[in-house]
Parts: C-alpha cells; sequence; structure tokens
C-alpha cells in the first residue's frame, strides 16, 4: 500500500542523513550535474529568490526538459499519445488540490504570505508529479532522477534545486 504524499510536512526543518542519502541519490541519478553540495534554503527570503532566479534560469529547465521529452517519446511507444495524456490529467487532477492545501498549511506553519511562493510550491508538485509520472510510464525505475525528485515532495520536502553551485532542499 503506498502512503499519501506529506506535501511540505518537513519544510523547515533540518535535513535528516536518511534524506541527505536520497538528496545525493538524485544528484547522482542526474549524471549531467557533477557532484554538488546539498543545503537548506537560510529564509524564506532565500526561497523567494532561488524561486524568482530558477525563472530567469533556463539551464537546468532545459536539462529536465531534454529528459521530458526522451521520456515522453518512450511513454508514447508504450500508450499512444491520447492515453498517456489521460492518464497525466487524470494524476495532475488528483493532486492539485492536496497540493495546493498542503502549500497554504506550510505557510501558515511558517508566517508566510508571499502568494507568488506558495503558487511556485504547488506548482513545483505538480511539475514533479508530472515528470514522475511520464518517467514510470516510460518504464524507468524508483532510481530515475524525476522519480527520486518526486519522492522528495512525497515525503514532506521542497526541493528547490540548482542555485549558487547548491542543490537547495527546504
Amino acid at each position: 500500500m503506498t502512503r499519501s504524499p506529506r506535501w511540505f510536512a518537513r519544510v523547515g526543518e533540518p535535513l535528516a542523513s536518511s534524506e541527505l542519502i536520497d538528496i545525493t541519490a538524485l544528484l547522482d541519478s542526474a549524471s549531467r550535474m557533477g557532484r554538488i553540495e546539498i543545503a537548506p534554503a537560510e529564509s524564506w527570503i532565500d526561497v523567494a529568490r532561488i524561486v524568482q532566479a530558477q525563472q530567469d534560469d533556463a539551464i537546468v529547465w532545459d536539462l529536465e526538459e531534454d529528459e521530458r521529452a526522451r521520456l515522453w517519446m518512450l511513454a508514447t511507444e508504450r500508450f499512444g499519445e491520447d492515453e498517456l495524456m489521460a492518464k497525466l490529467a487524470t494524476i495532475a487532477s488528483a493532486i492539485a488540490l492536496s497540493a495546493r492545501n498542503a502549500a497554504t498549511d506550510m505557510a501558515n506553519r511558517s508566517g508566510l504570505s508571499d502568494l507568488a511562493l506558495l503558487r511556485a510550491a504547488t506548482a513545483g508538485v505538480l511539475l514533479a508529479a508530472h515528470q514522475n509520472a511520464v518517467a514510470s510510464l516510460a518504464g524507468e525505475t524508483q532510481a530515475h532522477y524525476f522519480r527520486r525528485k518526486f519522492a522528495l515532495y512525497a515525503s514532506g520536502r521542497w526541493p528547490l534545486g540548482l542555485w549558487g553551485g547548491r542543490y537547495i532542499v527546504v
């Protein structure tokens, strides 16, 4: 039986050694990233700055999009475009409300009132869920980068990704 996702439940808590191992495995699965330091965000101001910087910097986005496109082709070979689209729509629909509610709960716990960050948090879950589903439907194992990134979200973290030469997790 699969455990329900705990979207953002551990945001702000120190990273446990088991999480550091999981994040290291995530980074190792993305061979083009090389060796990268793992770090927490220092503050919500840092989180906002990182989210904005990622919107302005397409390098990681391009890498992830190239991989998503590769997996999309594999998945469409297995299911066909229409069936794949239907499966992905079902997944997005199933988690959208819980992700949005969890982001709101995180904001309330943290005293955060930045609506742009709440939207970014929710969008991050939805993107990770989409990437995870495409990877799964393409036949990738749990060891794939997208599957590991989604697992971080599902375990209660907010993986912001690369910024300043470090992989940032809230």
